[in-house]
């Protein structure tokens, strides 16, 4: 997938799933303890993280602690499609 955004950073993934404007994709397992997610579009994704990185994004805290769980119960089952 071309248009894919990867990042092993788990709470910037968490932060992308929670802001509604990126679709998850997979999770690829890069070793037992490290994951990668994977979300579609690539330029929304980007913007996202550029808000992250910058302080700038503002979410629910809440919905951003349920993302991190989902994420990591979706990495134990071995990076299932889809959510």
């Amino acid at each position: 997938m071309e248009n894919a955004f990867k990042t092993s950073n788990l709470s910037l993934a968490a932060a992308i799933l929670a802001s509604g404007q990126a679709k998850f994709v997979r999770i690829n397992q890069i070793t037992f303890y490290k994951s990668e997610y994977v979300f579609s579009p690539k330029d929304k994704c980007e913007e996202i993280q550029k808000k992250y990185i910058n302080n700038e994004l503002s979410l629910p805290v809440r919905v951003v602690e349920e993302n991190i769980k989902v994420l990591k119960s979706l990495g134990q089952k071995g990076g299932q499609n889809g959510y």
